[in-house]
């Protein structure tokens, strides 16, 4: 929902916070926390230390992955009450591997009013800073940790043409890294830490090669790996095939006519458009 120029008797922002530097706050959003009648936030102690950077003193509540249900209604009351009403995470933009998706849905079911906050991101920043294609992207955030999720995971990552955006802690790097690198030795991989901070860095390299960087340079910091997609001139032909359709069936599944769809696919994978489109039809 689109915020107006007229201040709505009550409202819920959720506002993007620094991922780092300080200084990367916007002012919408200092504004926003600066009128707000309560703050919740994923860490209450976190999020003190911002706001006492910037002499800002309002109620907090805390609001995170395990917060009870209660808390989202609680929160709606507060809007519905007229109440200026701020969510903010750790770090980063609310929803995105932060609680608040159900927040969001439940004030759209409720046809309470809501904007988005835009300001820093982690993710779309570690991307631009690895000079690795961004013109098709996806975001996977932080990978399964049972290596039965995990496989599934990578297995559909590997026809992946899109470069893939995933998040990974210091002390769980070697190991994400050493199962990237078992699958694809050769493939590119920026590991971006300390965004926005006075050590970032990136590092880029084959998989292979940025695994033994850090099995030699202890991982320190919160990390963004910037995975480059899958090469559609090295897949096998049964293999491009099968990510083709992959690729198909979601256009479809997103409003696109079959036959658009297969074209795409086509284009994509530098496969027969009439073998996509027999295929997306036999599955209808």
């Amino acid at each position: 929902m689109q915020a107006t120029d007229d201040k709505p008797q009550g409202m819920l922002y959720l506002c993007a916070t620094p991922i780092g530097n300080l200084d990367d706050i916007t002012l919408r959003v200092l504004h926003a926390l600066e009128d707000a009648d309560i703050i919740y936030c994923e860490d209450t102690r976190n999020s003190l230390k911002l706001l006492r950077h910037f002499e800002i003193t309002k109620p907090l509540a805390s609001f995170h992955d395990h917060s009870p249900a209660s808390r989202i209604t609680r929160i709606l009351d507060d809007v519905r009450a007229g109440k200026q009403v701020c969510v903010i995470s750790d770090a980063g933009m609310p929803v995105i591997s932060d609680p608040g998706f159900d927040l969001v849905n439940a004030m759209r079911e409720a046809g309470l009013p809501y904007t988005v906050l835009p300001g820093a991101s982690a993710s779309l920043t570690a991307l631009v800073l690895s000079g690795i294609a961004a013109d098709r992207f996806l975001f996977e955030g932080f990978l399964p940790r049972k290596k039965k999720d995990l496989d599934a995971r990578l297995d559909a990552l590997a026809h992946e043409t899109a470069t893939a955006i995933l998040y990974e802690s210091p002390h769980r790097l070697t190991d994400t890294l050493a199962a990237l690198a078992a699958r694809w030795p050769d493939r590119e991989l920026a590991c971006v830490r300390e965004i926005s901070k006075r050590f970032e860095e990136v590092v880029r390299a084959s998989c292979a090669d940025v695994l033994a960087h850090f099995q030699t340079n202890a991982p320190r910091g919160e990390f963004v790996l910037i995975l480059a997609g899958a090469s559609a001139s090295i897949l096998s032909e049964e293999d491009a095939f099968a990510a083709a359709l992959t690729h198909a069936r979601a256009l479809v599944a997103d409003g696109t006519s079959t036959n658009a769809a297969a074209k795409d696919a086509a284009a994509r994978f530098n496969l027969p458009k009439r073998r996509i489109y027999q295929a997306l039809l036999e599955n209808d």
